[in-house]
């Protein structure tokens, strides 16, 4: 299914607001150029409340070492990919 700007805008909004939910966060202190670890101070807890929540709202599995992700990025690092609408782990 063909995902268009809108949905793509969509997607990271929520993603944006799901992620400042979880670490209690002013929504606009999450931006496309926050990093988990260097900006949000994300811990292994909160990366996984992170990773639960996404699976769950975007209907995505995100494997504990997906393809192309660091260690150091764990499963958090994939969410950027729900919000463009591409398919994640697998």
């Amino acid at each position: 299914m063909p995902v268009n700007d809108q949905t793509t805008t969509m997607h990271a909004t929520e993603l944006r607001a799901l992620i400042a939910d979880v670490l209690e966060l002013p929504i606009d202190e999450i931006t496309d150029a926050s990093r988990f670890i260097d900006d949000l101070e994300v811990d292994s807890l909160a990366s996984l409340q992170i990773a639960v929540q996404v699976e769950k709202r975007f209907g995505v599995s995100i494997g504990e070492n997906p393809p192309g992700v660091h260690r150091r990025g764990g499963r958090h690092a994939e969410a950027g990919r729900v919000a463009d609408g591409r398919e994640v782990g697998g």
